[in-house]
């Protein structure tokens, strides 16, 4: 369970808080919050419970060893106890690939990085200042009860900080502050929340797929630098906001862990602000130690270098984390020495940024899955091109800007002198009976329009084209097409066995189906965003495949779908984000791909002469001019035009829909084939090169299906793909289309079904310029399931389970 997921937001934590609050005596408290704590653990993998639990009781036992007079031995063994699992469970299969033994990739490998307990880094590190301290008798083991909550109080356990027992137990009294805290508790975890979600979570979309490449340019390699070097502090200062805030919300301070690192004017000002609970630590506990620097600049340039390399290893399993933290210690080595040599030089407005500079760069090490990648990144750097200021770039700029601000503690800090000079009072208990009854309600309701709101600006809207059809193939249209086809329909809550069909908008109205297929019953259903390209289906349905029950996934994979979407990569000046994720709340697994900016379905030409600023709609704008002055049609004052009424979008859809099909295609306009309006037709193969290498993409999507036993087909609709449809498409592309299509999905090993002639091209058939009535639609949906299930026809779904 993490801080942000919904479970935690909107059960545990007001549960909890309301309960605890409820309490009267202190230790009955105590011992609440141990046991909220180890829930809160325990969520995640039952089973390490007993690695936490009994090192906190193992460890609490030796302390009092320890204090008993048998000291050095004691210690020795609880180091070890302590080191050991760390060892065994993230450190194993670096010493076991370094060493070259046959099973670095078995189970000391995948098996233990799936098992590396959640937290553990931070929690043997706190138990281990505790024995020291114990050892060198500068502090006494407190009550076990007091110990216990010491270690395992959830809002740090997993992520930190690493929190000294000086600086927590004797906060455990009766008398805590209350009011105050609990206002700047809401304040650091709201902020929190907002920088993991809202600015982290979007850095991550663009830095990801850029990590991912075998090959940059100096673009390329300043987005993936400078996107992760603030996805990573707003991701990782973020939780620790959330850890802060939550400690306050119930009466405790928790150590700042960051103090603006990136304002930082030398790498040690740097670790003086950047996890500055582990930076502490390691100062404390193993500099110190080392002998720091008591015995000669030698001696302490050696030890500087030690602690920065424990620092690297304590990071991540992986010798790119060793070298990250060798070179910030050859730096801080570098900046004593000359500090020493030349004390009155001095870089001046210069320090911030070439210390920005260093760590941004520093930090290829540190995301890097291995050097070669890291390598790769810097490379970049030396290829020479313009950087063209972008969506992603933009993202960038205003996560850097805002480093630029007074950090969430300063900015906390005012809220807590403010409470105070105002005397403010909040009763925790009379909140938290509150908060029992509208937290949820109101946070949900919060999150939602959060969510429409984001999702309604992105070029692919969360939507899908659900119509209402009564029966005689007639459309009630008044709100548009656009009703969301994730949340209406149950099949993701039913536990037989279920089908997708997933595409654009085309597959979004399909319809939902129940049949019986070897003694089972089925439901099938489509799930499709409108304007969807064919590597966003691929996300889609990657997406889908982690769905408990999934027998079978159709994908489409038509010309309207996919080669629309790669003919428009000319003009394309970002990739799309996967949606996957966001509308049906499963996390879509990292593919390697990449796409232009695809049409919006409803919308499709009229949208396109509306928005004549976006270069990758010039060539589709000037059609749609060209058709309409052609037929002696005059073009809409689009000028007047509401962008955001479905209605008026499907009404100049549906006119160029009547014009193209009921009239004779003008002389003048060959199928497009004339030198006024060129697609730029490419070989599939080319577009599969330029628009993300979707072979490997497809095969990572075969490969998971089948490691699921799902099965995975490919489709082409009866859409604009028709034969009969010469508006759309040059004279003869489709057959190339097909036969290019075959060959790689062929390739690729997932079976393809052309559906492109089954149905005629018929104005009176068609909702808009592109997509057949619903009943249509539903008819492909039952072709589709006869092919994959010959023995059983599908009934259509009926309302209590489709609503």
């Amino acid at each position: 369970m993490l801080f942000v997921e919904s479970q935690f937001v909107l059960l545990f934590l007001p549960l909890i808080f309301f309960l605890h609050e409820s309490l009267r005596k202190l230790t009955s408290q105590v011992w609440f919050l141990i046991g909220a704590s180890l829930l809160f653990y325990g969520a995640w993998n039952p089973w390490l419970l007993i690695l936490l639990s009994g090192s906190i009781c193992l460890n609490y036992l030796i302390s009092l060893g320890i204090t008993g007079g048998r000291n050095r031995l004691l210690f020795i063994a609880g180091l070890a106890m302590n080191l050991l699992p760390l060892a065994y469970f993230k450190y194993s299969g670096l010493i076991a690939q370094s060493a070259g033994l046959p099973f670095s990739a078995g189970f000391f490998g995948e098996a233990l990085g799936s098992l590396l307990p959640l937290g553990i880094s931070f929690f043997t590190f706190q138990q281990i200042a505790y024995l020291a301290d114990v050892h060198t008798k500068r502090v006494l083991p407190p009550s076990f009860d007091r110990y216990a909550l010491f270690i395992s109080f959830f809002p740090q356990l997993i992520a930190g900080p690493i929190v000294h027992h000086a600086q927590f137990v004797p906060q455990i009294r009766p008398e805590r502050e209350r009011s105050t805290l609990l206002l700047v508790g809401l304040f650091l975890f709201t902020i929190g929340f907002l920088k993991k979600t809202q600015i982290a979570d979007h850095l991550a979309a663009v830095v990801d797929p850029l990590y991912a490449l075998e090959t940059h340019t100096f673009t390329s390699s300043l987005k993936a630098t400078l996107g992760y070097t603030f996805q990573l502090y707003f991701d990782f200062s973020g939780y620790s906001d959330m850890a802060l805030g939550l400690a306050a919300i119930f009466g405790f301070r928790l150590p700042q862990n960051f103090n603006s690192p990136y304002k930082a004017r030398s790498i040690t000002d740097f670790w003086r602000r950047w996890h500055m609970t582990l930076s502490n630590w390691l100062r404390d506990y193993v500099y110190i130690p080392l002998g720091g620097n008591r015995h000669g600049a030698a001696r302490t340039y050696l030890n500087l270098m030690l602690t920065m390399l424990i620092g690297g290893l304590w990071h991540g399993a992986a010798w790119t984390f060793v070298l990250w933290g060798g070179l910030h210690g050859l730096f801080l080595a570098v900046e004593r020495l000359a500090k020493s040599a030349f004390p009155s030089i001095s870089l001046g407005l210069l320090a911030p940024i070439v210390t920005f500079v260093i760590v941004s760069l520093l930090w290829v090490l540190f995301r890097a899955e291995n050097f070669e990648t890291a390598l790769a990144v810097y490379r970049g750097f030396l290829s020479f091109d313009v950087p063209k200021f972008d969506l992603d770039l933009a993202l960038i700029a205003a996560a850097g800007a805002i480093c630029l601000f007074p950090n969430s503690n300063q900015f906390a800090a005012r809220v807590e002198t403010w409470a105070d000079a105002r005397k403010f009072h909040l009763d925790a208990r009379r909140i938290a009976t509150r908060m029992a009854v509208y937290w949820s309600v109101s946070f949900a309701a919060a999150v939602t329009l959060v969510v429409s709101f984001y999702t309604s600006r992105l070029d692919i809207p969360a939507y899908a084209i659900v119509a209402n059809d009564d029966g005689n193939g007639s459309v009630d249209n008044k709100d548009g097409d656009f009703r969301s086809n994730f949340f209406s329909k149950r099949i993701f809550r039913y536990p037989g066995p279920k089908v997708f069909i997933v595409g654009s908008s085309f597959s979004g109205g399909m319809g939902s189906f129940e049949f019986t297929h070897d003694g089972q019953v089925f439901r099938s259903t489509s799930v499709g965003i409108g304007g969807n390209g064919f590597l966003n289906s691929l996300r889609s349905a990657n997406a889908i495949l982690d769905v408990p029950g999934v027998d079978t996934v159709f994908i489409s994979a038509s010309p309207l779908n996919f080669g629309i979407t790669t003919t428009s990569a000319a003009f394309a000046d970002e990739c799309i984000r996967p949606l996957a994720g966001v509308i049906s709340g499963l996390e879509p697994a990292r593919l390697k791909d990449c796409e232009p900016t695809p049409l919006e379905a409803s919308e499709f030409l009229g949208i396109l002469m509306m928005k004549p600023s976006k270069p990758q709609y010039i060539q589709f704008q000037n059609f749609a001019y060209e058709l309409l002055h052609a037929y002696d049609r005059k073009p809409y004052k689009f000028d007047v035009i509401d962008l955001d009424n479905p209605q008026r979008l499907q009404n100049i859809s549906a006119e160029l829909s009547r014009i193209a099909s009921t009239d004779d295609p003008p002389n003048d306009l060959t199928n497009g084939a004339d030198d006024k309006f060129a697609w730029s037709e490419r070989q599939i193969s080319e577009s599969l090169r330029l628009d993300g290498e979707v072979a490997t993409a497809l095969r990572q999507l075969r490969e998971r299906a089948d490691a699921r036993g799902v099965r995975l087909i490919a489709y082409d609709t009866p859409t604009v793909s028709n034969h009969d449809a010469p508006h759309i498409y040059p004279i003869g592309f489709h057959e190339r289309y097909k036969r290019s299509m075959e060959v790689l999905m062929a390739d690729v090993g997932i079976p393809y079904l052309d559906l492109s002639g089954i149905l005629p091209w018929r104005a009176d058939a068609m909702l808009d310029f592109i997509h057949p009535m619903p009943a249509i639609r539903k008819n492909v949906h039952e072709i589709l399931l006869f092919e994959a299930f010959t023995d059983a026809p599908a009934i259509e779904a009926s309302s209590e389970w489709k609503q």
